[in-house]
């Protein structure tokens, strides 16, 4: 696994985060799931399937983050599992990816209450003996959230239906449409119903390659002006943006850290101009004169002859 990829995980790992990124996903930013009532899943998925062939069939995948999470409604509480899968590239396969991590999921839950009735003895006939688990079991529902953390549009297929080789109305009436259920830094057009860093960070990615947005978002987002360490390493990285990060307030002007880094900008686009312009000079005098011309008149040293010369052949 790459440092973006750790570094992805480990940031959005945190309930508060995890919880923000759902909320935001699910309930349009409302605060409905709240970080106390997460709690930490297996990440390994294992899945023994039976009855093919008459061996067992194992699949095991490993989800990127996994919780258990409590949503309280005014009819009720509603259990569920939720994940976030952080792709730090457009992975072209992620609708089944992802369909396949929630099958298996699905699949340990059957198995989970089958060894459950199995040491019970309960089953009540011989349909749910053969069946392993009981006519009125339920599933814990499972939602899976893929979290994209690049600065370009997601051009992968959306949906089960994209991926298939046709477009038959009869054959995908039959066919169930798993959909991918995604979280785009560019496709996201009000930030502010993230509650968290988190949404800080996706919207200096969104900006990552136009520096007018980011000066933009920079003297109007107050947020960057002491934003969360743990927030400014995952910007650093994800955006190329060179951050000292303040290890003794535990938070960063990000605001200062773009100005430094736009000055230096200036400063080595000034340098570079001025070596461009002395290197145009060294050639002029060599189409005209010898070296030794532009060594005493304008001190050219042997590095910029051998570049003066280069230009010279292009």
């Amino acid at each position: 696994m790459g440092t973006k990829d750790v570094s992805a995980r480990e940031f959005i790992a945190d309930n508060r985060r995890f919880a923000d990124v759902i909320n935001f996903y699910l309930y349009a930013g409302r605060r409905v799931i709240v970080p106390w009532d997460l709690a930490e899943q297996d990440t390994a998925e294992a899945l023994t399937i039976f009855g093919i062939r008459d061996k067992d069939v194992g699949i095991q995948k490993w989800r990127d983050v996994l919780k258990r999470v409590i949503i309280k409604t005014a009819k009720g509480c509603i259990y569920a599992i939720v994940g976030i899968e952080n792709q730090t590239q457009v992975h072209y396969a992620m609708t089944v990816k992802t369909m396949l991590y929630d099958a298996i999921n699905y699949g340990n839950q059957v198995n989970e209450a089958a060894k459950l009735h199995r040491e019970q003895g309960d089953f009540s006939d011989g349909a749910e003996f053969l069946s392993e688990i009981k006519a009125g079991d339920k599933l814990t529902p499972v939602v899976t959230v893929t979290l994209y953390w690049g600065d370009d549009a997601w051009d992968a297929p959306r949906s089960l239906h994209e991926m298939l080789n046709t477009q038959d109305r009869v054959i995908l009436r039959h066919v169930p449409n798993y959909r991918l259920k995604l979280i785009a830094p560019i496709e996201i057009e009000d930030f502010s119903l993230f509650e968290t860093s988190v949404g800080e960070v996706l919207e200096m990615i969104k900006a990552a390659k136009d520096n007018e947005a980011m000066n933009r978002l920079l003297r109007t987002n107050k947020a960057y002006e002491g934003l969360e360490n743990e927030a400014v390493r995952v910007i650093s990285l994800f955006t190329g943006i060179t951050v000292e990060v303040n290890e003794k307030e535990g938070k960063t002007n990000m605001c200062k850290a773009w100005e430094e880094q736009e000055l230096k900008g200036i400063e080595k686009g000034r340098k570079e101009g001025i070596e461009k312009g002395r290197i145009e000079s060294i050639a002029r005098v060599l189409q005209t004169g010898t070296e030794e011309d532009a060594v005493r008149f304008l001190e050219a040293t042997q590095e910029e002859l051998e570049k003066a010369r280069e230009l010279m052949k292009g």
